[in-house]
């Protein structure tokens, strides 16, 4: 769908990434772009609430969007304050925060993130059971996960294909070897460290880090530096990540989400996901994910597994690669603008 008369303004608040980490609002703004709307996305954490603050109170816009935490914080008082319809965006649960804060400050946050969703004009969840927790307290929202720009990365854009190319080219790579991606921030919860140690008991594999922040990146960095099959470019744009992947075999999804953006990005481009049993196995097969416990050793095991007799593996990317393909942001982007649309009129 594609229209070119402006329907409405959405400012977007939320909390303030590394460039090119976090691609959902941008991926969303996308298809709302094509159906008029006007979207500002603009971060809030830190000193850079000074300026959501100002952006929010010096605009005119329709309605608020938040994602949590701060993003929904700042949403929730400044749509309050213009007097406009305010969205609450919920990525993942509170307690994911939890180990971060002391216990106190985690019930007051918790009790208070429970008080603004009540107050939100319209809720957004990506994770299913987020969801069914908020309609057991009569709070009722929409179910929007993570997907992807399916022919963007299916059949990536030639040029695309070469610039990355190069780029490995001038890094070394191995291009015979199978190649393994890790697409992302390097965080506690993505097991870094896991990943790092099993390089070196995998010197058929070649593996290439794209990201740029977290508390792992020194660690990627000098892993990079100390083995010849670890290559980390640093962060790359999100319109130039299907090019690095059309080159992959097995992506790493190891994070507890249940569906993260980057594990439809890795399917989407043909590759085998590893990724931890739990709440993740609520929405994908073994045929469209590689389950292991995420410890040196299993991971080491699945990529020789993967490599030398493929055929014990059920989750080969094909299956995963369907499931992509039913998977549009545009779907996506239309939920968002009928919720839209029907909180203004």
């Amino acid at each position: 769908m594609s229209t070119n008369v402006k329907t409405m303004d959405v400012l977007w608040l939320r909390p303030t990434v590394g460039t090119h980490i976090s691609t959902r609002r941008e991926r969303i703004r996308e298809g709302l772009v094509d159906r008029g709307v006007s979207v500002d996305i603009v971060d809030s954490s830190g000193l850079d609430a000074i300026k959501a603050i100002r952006t929010a109170l010096s605009g005119d816009y329709d309605l608020v969007v938040g994602t949590v935490r701060v993003g929904a914080y700042y949403g929730d008082l400044l749509s309050r304050l213009e007097g406009v319809p305010f969205v609450v965006e919920v990525t993942e649960p509170i307690e994911r925060v939890e180990d971060d804060l002391s216990r106190p400050i985690f019930r007051f946050f918790s009790w208070y993130e429970w008080k603004l969703l009540k107050r939100a004009d319209a809720r957004f969840f990506v994770e299913a059971d987020v969801l069914e927790r908020a309609r057991s307290r009569g709070l009722d929202g929409h179910l929007a996960r993570n997907s992807v720009w399916y022919d963007k990365f299916a059949n990536p854009d030639p040029s695309v294909v070469e610039s990355a190319r190069e780029t490995l080219e001038t890094l070394g790579l191995d291009f015979d070897a199978p190649l393994a991606v890790y697409i992302g921030g390097f965080n506690k919860q993505q097991h870094i460290p896991e990943i790092l140690t099993a390089v070196s008991e995998c010197p058929g594999w070649e593996f290439l880090f794209l990201g740029e922040e977290g508390r792992h990146v020194d660690k990627v960095r000098a892993a990079a530096e100390t083995h010849e099959n670890v290559y980390f470019p640093g962060v790359v744009p999100h319109e130039e990540v299907p090019g690095y992947l059309s080159f992959g075999d097995v992506g790493f999804s190891l994070s507890a989400g249940e569906r993260p953006l980057k594990l439809l990005e890795y399917g989407a481009a043909g590759l085998t996901v590893l990724g931890i049993p739990g709440r993740r196995e609520r929405v994908f097969s073994g045929e469209e994910v590689h389950f292991i416990e995420p410890s040196p050793e299993n991971i080491a095991d699945a990529l020789e597994k993967i490599r030398q007799t493929p055929e014990q593996v059920p989750a080969t990317g094909s299956a995963l690669q369907e499931y992509a393909k039913q998977n549009s942001w545009d779907k996506i982007a239309a939920m968002y603008y009928d919720v839209f649309r029907d909180l203004i009129e």
